[in-house]
């Protein structure tokens, strides 16, 4: 059994419009609701074993607020291919880890990770900043991951906790 936690970055901060789209830090909205994100994951279970992130400075931000969720020293991963990676590249690296690997969190962008969401599972909603999707594969190999071969465990969005509502099917 391998399990994906697909985490989009929280909100950006859009104050400078002249700033590397790289460069942009988390705005206060992000910096509340990533903790929030990860407490759920905590909640539920879901500590991984790894951790991939983009090196877009919102992501890593956002890593930084998730991480203190996880009691252990869980390894991380800063993978400049993830900013703005979609399906193909995302699929790769996900293929390309280690089977001792039960679960990983990636930390990246839309619309990849949405792209990625929709492709492996049922998954067919918006993913907004700080949401998550939770997706298991009966596998015992990460290269035998495959289009429609997940199951949706899980969409969560920090608005979406604060009023109440889980997408958890």
């Amino acid at each position: 059994m391998k399990t994906i936690l697909l985490l989009r970055h929280a909100k950006s901060d859009w104050g400078d419009r002249d700033m590397a789209d790289i460069d942009r830090p988390l705005n206060r909205r992000g910096q509340a609701a990533a903790p929030v994100m990860a407490a759920w994951i905590a909640d539920h279970g879901l500590i991984p074993d790894l951790i991939l992130c983009s090196t877009a400075r919102r992501t890593r931000e956002t890593l930084a607020l998730v991480r203190p969720a996880f009691a252990d020293k869980v390894p991380e991963a800063l993978d400049e291919a993830l900013y703005l990676a979609e399906v193909p590249v995302l699929l790769a690296r996900l293929r390309r880890l280690d089977d001792t690997v039960g679960t990983a969190l990636v930390i990246a962008h839309n619309p990849g990770l949405e792209d990625l969401a929709a492709e492996l599972s049922s998954f067919a909603g918006h993913m907004p900043t700080a949401g998550l999707v939770v997706v298991r594969f009966d596998i015992t190999s990460w290269q035998q991951i495959a289009a429609g071969g997940g199951t949706l465990q899980a969409f969560v969005t920090p608005k979406g906790l604060q009023q109440g509502i889980r997408h958890e099917p």
